[in-house]
């Protein structure tokens, strides 16, 4: 069964796969360049990578966003 999977390869030729993916064993592949892009030696993080630097971006905190908490009001509601 042929299946095609978005990847991105670098100029050193390092294959990285777009999404995770997981295979029953193990595959020939055919490579087909589509289109330079415009930085390949920094590829596109990962899944792991990206849930990280938002679970470091959201634990946070900035004083001035943090104002609603002396306001008053015991139940936050939008």
């Amino acid at each position: 069964m042929m299946q095609a999977i978005e990847a991105e390869v670098s100029k050193q030729g390092i294959v990285k796969f777009r999404h995770p993916i997981q295979l029953d064993g193990c595959y020939r592949a055919i490579v087909t360049l589509v289109e330079p892009i415009e930085s390949t030696d920094q590829l596109l993080p990962s899944d792991e990578e990206l849930e990280a630097a938002y679970r470091n971006a959201n634990s946070e905190t900035d004083s001035t966003w943090e104002c609603a908490i002396a306001d008053g009001l015991s139940d936050e509601t939008w």
